[in-house]
């Protein structure tokens, strides 16, 4: 039986510099039928063009929605509260991640911080699993969440929010 015309390439002919296996933050990559597939996720994209891979990732870019009664506050989300509601925050968030709330109403909106969690905005801080409250359209914070401490911290606020 001949052999001819097959071809058998192995690794061990290749030139030391040619990488077989790429680490990333969360597993290795092995590149399957001599390509290697690099996708983006969340607000993160990837391009290619020639021999260059472009990743993409958009900073503090949120989802916006109106609310008008009590909800649970998704992360890296902003919203609109038009009528008296609380925003109950996230149980589990992670270093970075951030809420926008935006008063469209001069009844009161409630910040709850869950279990264990602090509310700092300025030189002022809530009670662990405490509140901020404003009464007046126009009143905004950005909240963004620092795991060391399990702290909210307002990188922004307008106007003001009574602490408890």
């Amino acid at each position: 039986m001949s052999q001819a015309g097959i071809i058998a390439i192995t690794t061990s002919g290749l030139p030391p510099s040619v990488p077989l296996v790429f680490h990333t933050d969360s597993g290795d990559a092995v590149p399957a039928a001599n390509a290697l597939n690099v996708f983006g996720g969340g607000t993160t994209s990837t391009s290619g063009a020639g021999s260059t891979i472009t990743v993409t990732t958009v900073v503090g870019a949120a989802t916006w929605t109106d609310k008008a009664i009590s909800f649970a506050a998704a992360v890296n989300n902003g919203y609109f509260v038009s009528a008296a509601a609380t925003a109950t925050l996230p149980a589990a968030p992670t270093q970075g991640q951030f809420i926008i709330i935006e008063t469209a109403t001069a009844s009161s909106v409630v910040i709850q911080a869950n279990t264990g969690q602090v509310l700092r905005m300025g030189s002022g801080a809530s009670s662990s699993g405490g509140t901020a409250t404003s009464s007046a359209a126009g009143n905004s914070v950005y909240l963004v969440y620092r795991s060391a401490n399990t702290s909210w911290y307002s990188i922004s606020t307008e106007s003001t929010w009574l602490l408890a």
